[in-house]
């Protein structure tokens, strides 16, 4: 109920009909004529660029220089849209530092884009963009409250991340979070406090 209708239109357009209904005819299609079934999903990482370098990344070990050019991204979008692959998941480094990501999402409105993100980048404007479209849906990397969260990605992270999923909740967006289970943070995020967050 709270996902403003853009949002609510998207996610039944690009998840369900697209990808569930339409995309596994194609998909089906796919496996007669060809004899392999394309993946439901598609998981890219167009930059492998951070803002952060959080203890047990692996993202500060590639290039911050390499990208995917944003016309082969789109190509690779539209390939994966003709195989029935309406769901992409989104990964990095720190998939918001890669500038034409919601111009694609913009572009390719019969997908949805799940956004593996440390959401430090979400500002007013990025947040605006993320409601507008409509088929962006980030996942915030939290590592359970402050302390496990800063302790991991830095201090004040945690702060901004809450003010980020504030933020997209009040534009209606869809959002949710992921976090890595550790001997330092099991206790937290299977806690009470963290559930009730």
């Amino acid at each position: 109920r709270e996902p403003n209708a853009r949002v609510r239109e998207k996610l039944v357009d690009g998840l369900f009909v697209n990808n569930l209904f339409l995309g596994h005819r194609v998909r089906l299609d796919c496996l007669k004529r060809h004899g392999f079934m394309p993946p439901a999903l598609m998981v890219i990482s167009p930059s492998m660029r951070c803002n952060l370098r959080c203890y047990g990344c692996y993202a500060w070990q590639y290039s911050r220089q390499e990208q995917l050019e944003p016309e082969l991204f789109d190509h690779i979008l539209a390939q994966a849209e003709e195989l029935g692959i309406c769901f992409i998941t989104i990964s990095g480094g720190e998939p918001f530092l890669y500038e034409p990501l919601l111009d694609m999402a913009e572009k390719h409105q019969h997908m949805v884009f799940q956004v593996y993100t440390n959401g430090t980048l979400l500002d007013d404007s990025t947040v605006e963009r993320i409601a507008r479209a409509g088929n962006v849906y980030p996942a915030i990397s939290v590592e359970g409250l402050q302390e496990e969260t800063d302790g991991r990605r830095g201090p004040g992270t945690f702060d901004t991340i809450c003010r980020a999923m504030d933020a997209l909740r009040q534009a209606g967006a869809i959002y949710g979070f992921s976090n890595t289970a550790t001997h330092l943070n099991t206790d937290a995020i299977t806690g009470p406090e963290f559930i009730d967050f």
